[in-house]
């Protein structure tokens, strides 16, 4: 995405469909659907990771130094923290903290099981989008936890992070407005595809 605002630098917003859309497959091919649930939280703790370092990079301006090195998770989210840049989604850094946390287990702990409170503990900071993905996955603890890391990663995540680096270059999201909408918020929504046994 940084190339396609470097591209567009006469421009003084990046179509925010676009940006939406990148992120989108960048989860998709990052986390699969059919991943079991470890593998899951492992990926997803790279990319969170990524958009750390990504987040570190934006606002330092030698911050490149500080991600090369072996900083843990919980230290670089600890600089994104003092450097105020989660405040504007509420939920995230301790959702991150929790992804952290059952990373770690999952890790460590031989044939780890993912339970509903592991997802719970990641999920509830989100806040009611989360409670609203719990009703619609009772009993499937591995597609909750899939829509669960979507909120945190594809959407809030990265959206802080392309928000930060579009307003570094003193960008912002356009977001096309339909002259008669045809289909509520919820249908323009990306599909999540459906979860295999």
């Amino acid at each position: 995405m940084v190339d396609e605002i470097k591209k567009n630098k006469n421009k003084e917003s990046v179509s925010g469909k676009k940006i939406v859309k990148y992120e989108f497959n960048k989860f998709k091919k990052s986390i699969k659907s059919t991943d079991g649930e470890v593998t899951m939280i492992l990926r997803a703790h790279l990319l969170a990771e990524y958009y750390l370092n990504r987040l570190i990079e934006i606002e330092l301006p030698c911050g490149y130094f500080i991600t090369k090195e072996k900083l843990s998770f919980y230290n670089k989210i600890a600089i994104v923290k003092a450097l105020d840049v989660l405040t504007e989604k509420k939920g995230i850094e301790s959702s991150l903290y929790e992804l952290n946390s059952l990373r770690n287990r999952c890790a460590h702990v031989i044939n780890y099981i993912i339970s509903e409170d592991d997802v719970d503990r990641i999920g509830l900071p989100l806040g009611q989008r989360y409670t609203q993905s719990k009703f619609n996955f009772l009993k499937d603890v591995k597609g909750l936890l899939y829509k669960t890391l979507f909120e945190l990663l594809a959407i809030n995540l990265s959206f802080i992070v392309n928000d930060r680096e579009l307003m570094k270059c003193g960008k912002t999201m356009e977001w096309e407005q339909k002259k008669a909408p045809t289909e509520t918020p919820q249908e323009n929504t990306p599909k999540i595809p459906p979860i295999s046994p």
